[in-house]
């Protein structure tokens, strides 16, 4: 089984939302984004 998770570092949180404000501004959604990411 694997480990259970800690909580997200703030590092963490600032770096998802500054990712998700770049992935937005440029109009992407989510799907749209891993797609091109291939994730």
């Amino acid at each position: 089984m694997s480990e259970p998770r800690s909580a997200p570092t703030v590092g963490q949180v600032v770096l998802g939302r500054r990712l998700q404000d770049l992935r937005e501004s440029a109009g992407l959604k989510r799907e749209e984004a891993a797609k091109i990411l291939r994730v």
